[in-house]
């Protein structure tokens, strides 16, 4: 017995767009079918163009109340249009009110509600994080900041330019993701119960590859005396995170200690995003002492700011992978009276940060300005564009 083929949609596509240009007999030689099939396929071009590349067939039976369905897809889109959220239990509810009148027997069970999401190609989806949304022109502001970026660094070395971000690290960041056995319903990954306590670290890299001394700010009123990493700046307050003077510290017990400070401060350029702590007058009089300044645009660090475009993941995914590796270490854990594991010390965080920013490749970091300050993001999928043509930024 012949043993009959299937085709994958895409394969379908194929055939009709060939069949469409020189004619269904062609087509059918082409991909050894016969004729009929051929049309067939035409005939069901719209849903092989909405549907998966791989998709074989479209099985399944047919809605057996199709207005019903009809009315209530419009339904459920007009909510969504709203942002209202639509659970299974009121999708069902409103269907047996619409089939109330020219439908009495009409059952609205737990297999129809998943035949109705399937036939109208609907899912029951999570509530996803809102991101900050992009401003308007954002492209031309895009440019904007490049362009300016690139004519105060034209006469300064890689080594002077500097992208400066503050990144808040949990108490405990842990995975959120494990490999587990199938069936499992609860899915649980240990902590010490801090995972909303923050801390802060600074980080500052250059174009040419090179990191400057991190700073970790703790929430705590006084600083302990403890055997601190020593490529690790340690400051404290009551929020943990930056303030002006803080900033004002920074810049003296950072920014002027770099190897390559120069006095000159037209000879160095910062590049930091517009949080509120970076804009105050004081702050501003302060740097401008030091180095000149580049704020990027409200909205646009996602592509303009390079520790954010490049090093931030990996530096996070060091932090995670050190934390984990502290949670397995059982004999040197401690542990309160209540038999509850102790959070890390600020002396281990310090040197965890310390370890992870080092770990930075060079390349990572260099990429991580070419990608923000030279390659063109891509308006659609805001992601970006790989072979745009390359600028040098300083010498």
């Amino acid at each position: 017995m012949i043993k009959c083929k299937s085709y994958t949609a895409n394969e379908k596509r194929a055939a009709i767009k060939h069949a469409e240009v020189y004619r269904t007999a062609s087509a059918a030689n082409k991909f050894e079918v016969n004729q009929r099939m051929i049309q067939k396929w035409v005939q069901t071009k719209e849903k092989l163009e909405n549907c998966d590349r791989n998709k074989r067939a479209f099985r399944g039976k047919p809605a057996q109340y199709p207005e019903v369905e009809k009315k209530i897809k419009v339904w459920v889109l007009e909510r969504r249009e709203n942002n209202r959220a639509l659970p299974e239990k009121a999708l069902r509810k409103k269907a047996v009110q619409e089939a109330a009148a020219n439908h009495p027997n009409f059952v609205a069970s737990s297999q129809w509600y998943q035949n109705f999401l399937r036939r109208n190609d609907l899912s029951l989806r999570r509530r996803t994080s809102i991101s900050q949304p992009l401003p308007e022109n954002h492209l031309e502001k895009i440019r904007s900041f490049r362009s300016f970026v690139m004519e105060e660094t034209r006469d300064i070395p890689t080594s002077n330019i500097g992208n400066f971000d503050e990144v808040p690290v949990p108490s405990d960041i842990v995975y959120e993701k494990t490999v587990n056995a199938k069936g499992d319903d609860c899915i649980k990954i240990d902590t010490t119960g801090h995972e909303k306590s923050n801390f802060t670290v600074v980080l500052v890299v250059t174009p040419s590859g090179e990191k400057l001394k991190p700073m970790t700010i703790f929430k705590k009123k006084l600083l302990p005396k403890r055997n601190f990493s020593p490529n690790v700046v340690i400051k404290v307050n009551d929020k943990g995170s930056m303030t002006e003077d803080i900033m004002k510290e920074w810049i003296e017990e950072v920014c002027k200690e770099r190897l390559h400070y120069d006095t000159n401060s037209r000879n160095s350029l910062l590049i930091f995003d517009s949080a509120r702590s970076h804009l105050t007058e004081g702050v501003r009089e302060a740097l401008q002492q030091s180095s000149k300044i580049a704020v990027i645009p409200g909205g646009l660090t996602r592509f303009l700011q390079p520790l954010d475009v490049s090093e931030n993941k990996p530096f996070k995914d060091g932090l995670r992978q050190r934390c984990e590796d502290w949670m397995e270490d059982k004999e040197n854990a401690e542990y309160t009276k209540g038999c509850r594991r102790k959070r890390c010390s600020y002396e281990k965080a310090a040197w965890i940060v310390s370890d992870c920013f080092n770990a930075l490749s060079p390349n990572t970091i260099i990429n991580g300005f070419n990608k923000a300050l030279v390659n063109i993001p891509d308006e659609e999928t805001q992601k970006y564009i790989h072979n745009f043509e390359v600028v040098e930024i300083g010498e």
